[in-house]
């Protein structure tokens, strides 16, 4: 018993899955294949109702070789690709354009033209979105800026929901005839079905999607055949009364296969939409990246964006070769095939012959679907993106973006959608440049007395540079340098000279400026001709050859100012001019304390402890990486410090002067060098070990004098970098 009512559970888990596999590929079917012709009537809308037959054969042509082709490239197998509104509305736009000035008596040319551009459009978005994969420039179509997005996508849907109404009433409607469309027997005609449309785009966003459309549109469908029975009307008078999507020929669509599509087609017309083709291959790319970023999220699984965009090229160049519109992946129906249980590539092969199988055979029962049906989707999708973006998202934006995101709508419902990118763009530009110039482009303003070159010198230069550094002024640069930025630049160090206790000397440094523009090199001869006027030297560090090259041409030969290959480069030459106007009555500490270990070294009784060591030019003193078991102090001559790198040319990080102390921090952390030390000149240095640090019970012990002579220099460092932390956020 036990057996049998297993294996009666096993066969009834076998039918539900076998019926939920059924009832999942009808509805994935059923979805793509009204989405499909929602976004034909699109474009063939309004005075192109005649040519709508000849557009739906084609367009579920190509949806059915670009959902059955693109599944099986996507990262994630389940995906399914089909024609967009978006970049439906954009050629519809062109397209409606194209219809008003073309000659009545030539229809079947117009027909041609609007095929072969569709066809092209296709064809082209495929070719750029898979050669961007391959180059992987997916990144690029994220520099297009947020309000942007928004507002076209806001602008979308209005035209969206403007299509909805032209589609209901057979002839186009704009915000300027909008008050006609108030008339009692005109409203009957579209008000109904946007409700409907907008009803569930409210809805959506508090129930489940997915589910949502089918279930309505069903009830619809059935509601308005209840009302042609209960009301008496038949479907030849509601054919009559343009209520329903036909008529069509009796069978399918192929028919629409005729070579005269191109041959009757006018190459110039279809150049002049070249504008067209290249935003609606855009938008593509733009739509598979932000379409596969909210995959990612309902799917919660990481997707390849890359091979997502040549995926979305690949299905496109399939579905140009049926003569179907752009698309790239929807989120709804890919998700809902996923959450039915639709394995692998079931679901764009459900979505593909849903097309395929209207296409051959289904142009008959299309004619008695009712032409609201497809007002109510398109609708749905108007009113979707006109709340998701003007109401939802509005938290998202700045006041000034989110008026951005009014100003694209409001152009777009008045003027015209391209009209509205493009001035879209151009404020957003516009708005970042404003912006960009407040940003301060001044890393770090400090001076001498702080910011120090890689020339570890004696305490007693140093202590002096800490009293004279204020002399020089140091301003170091970041980001990139353009006429907003170079203006504010000019203002910094216009202040900087009218302090109190001007500098003598600033310096600029470029090491981290990304670019100049010639405008900012105007500015910097403007900066150079100040300095001049108040007797300031003014040196600028880091430029590379080109700018150097490019300031010299507008300043002019009579310049003034100076360069210098490196901010170091230049701290150095500084240090050695103030040093050369040192005054000996300075208090020096440091003397004072290197005179005493030097005075050590000379006791008899501690010559041991403190060998004198000479190098040579070229000689290494400490080595990356050693042990550290002793330090030095430099005497005379001239050392430097240096660590390797991936390249294998050295990194210079230090210089020693006479006075200085060399390796004390691994001496006394007990690391490992970090350095490699190697004499520039002849030197002369004094070698300190542990064994050297005695206490000799006098007021001169080793212990104590090193001790204080390494805290002092530390101490100093401490200062410097502290003074340093303080300048960076004044």
């Amino acid at each position: 018993m036990a057996k049998a009512a297993a294996e009666t559970r096993d066969i009834a888990e076998v039918v539900k899955s076998v019926l939920r596999g059924i009832w999942a590929t009808l509805l994935t079917a059923t979805l793509t294949v009204t989405f499909v012709i929602s976004f034909t009537t699109i474009i063939y809308g309004g005075s192109l109702a005649p040519l709508l037959e000849t557009g739906l054969g084609l367009s579920l042509l190509g949806a059915a070789l670009m959902c059955g082709v693109g599944g099986f490239f996507y990262s994630f197998r389940g995906t399914i690709c089909q024609p967009q509104d978006v970049t439906a509305i954009v050629l519809a736009v062109t397209v409606s354009a194209m219809a008003e000035t073309w000659p009545a008596d030539q229809e079947d040319s117009l027909m041609a033209t609007i095929a072969v551009l569709v066809a092209l459009t296709t064809a082209f978005s495929g070719i750029l979105a898979w050669s961007f994969g391959m180059l992987r420039l997916g990144f690029l179509a994220r520099f297009i800026p947020y309000p942007v997005i928004g507002g076209f996508l806001a602008a979308t849907g209005f035209l969206l929901l403007m299509g909805a109404i032209s589609l209901g009433l057979g002839t186009r409607v704009t915000v300027w005839n909008l008050p006609s469309l108030l008339a009692p027997g005109t409203l009957l005609l579209w008000l109904p079905w946007v409700l409907i449309g907008g009803g569930i785009a409210v809805a959506a966003h508090w129930f489940s999607r997915e589910m949502l459309l089918p279930v309505v549109l069903a009830l619809a469908l059935a509601g308005f055949y209840a009302i042609l029975y209960f009301t008496g009307t038949s479907l030849e008078q509601a054919e009559d009364a343009s209520l329903l999507l036909g008529p069509f020929e009796t069978g399918g669509f192929l028919q629409v296969l005729d070579p005269s599509l191109i041959l009757d087609a006018d190459p110039w017309a279809i150049l002049k939409a070249a504008p067209t083709i290249a935003i609606v291959a855009l938008l593509t790319i733009l739509g598979t990246l932000l379409n596969a970023t909210g995959l990612e999220l309902a799917l919660d699984r990481d997707l390849d964006l890359e091979k997502d965009l040549r995926a979305t090229g690949i299905a496109n160049i399939a579905g140009a070769l049926g003569g179907g519109m752009t698309g790239y992946q929807t989120i709804p129906g890919t998700v809902l095939g996923e959450r039915l249980g639709l394995g692998s590539v079931l679901p764009g092969l459900s979505a593909a012959a849903g097309c395929l199988l209207i296409f051959i055979y289904g142009a008959t029962e299309l004619s008695f679907l009712p032409a609201g049906l497809f007002v109510a989707v398109i609708a749905y999708l108007g009113v979707d993106l006109l709340i998701t973006w003007l109401w939802f998202r509005r938290r998202q934006f700045s006041l000034t973006d989110y008026a951005l995101v009014l100003l694209i709508l409001a152009v777009a419902a008045t003027v015209g959608f391209f009209q509205a990118l493009g001035l879209g763009i151009l404020v957003a530009a516009a708005m970042f440049i404003v912006s960009f110039a407040q940003v301060n482009v001044v890393r770090l303003r400090s001076t001498l007395a702080s910011r120090r070159s890689l020339v570890e010198r004696s305490d007693a230069e140093v202590h002096y540079l800490m009293q004279a550094g204020h002399q020089a002024a140091v301003i170091e640069l970041n980001g990139f340098l353009f006429f907003g930025t170079a203006n504010a630049l000019v203002e910094r160090v216009r202040a900087e000279l009218a302090r109190k206790r001007a500098p003598h000397y600033v310096v600029v440094d470029f090491t981290r400026v990304h670019g100049l523009d010639a405008s900012a090199a105007y500015s910097l001869s403007k900066l150079s001709r100040l300095c001049t006027a108040a007797n300031v030297s003014l040196i600028f560090s880091g430029l590379s050859r080109a700018q150097e090259a490019r300031y010299l041409e507008i300043a002019g030969e009579d310049d003034e100012a100076m360069f210098s290959d490196s901010l170091d480069e230049a701290l150095q030459a500084l240090e050695a001019e103030l040093l050369e106007d040192r005054r000996d009555g300075l208090r020096d500490t440091g003397s004072k304390l290197l005179g005493d270990l030097l005075a050590l070294s000379e006791r008899p009784q501690f010559a041991g402890k403190f060998r004198r060591l000479t190098l040579n030019a070229g000689d290494v003193l400490l080595r990356q990486g050693a042990e550290s078991r002793e330090m030095f102090v430099l005497i005379s001559g001239a050392m430097r410090a240096e660590v390797a790198r991936s390249t294998g040319e050295p990194l210079v990080v230090a210089r020693f002067m006479p006075g200085a102390p060399i390796g004390e921090i691994a001496f006394y952390g007990n690391v490992p060098r970090t350095a490699t030390v190697l004499a520039e000149e002849p030197s002369v240095l004094v070698k300190i070990d542990a064994a050297s640090l005695v206490r000799s019970g006098d007021d001169h012990d080793p212990a104590t004098v090193v001790h204080h002579y390494v805290a002092v220099n530390l101490a100093r460092r401490l200062m410097n970098m502290t003074r340093l932390m303080r300048d960076a956020y004044l």
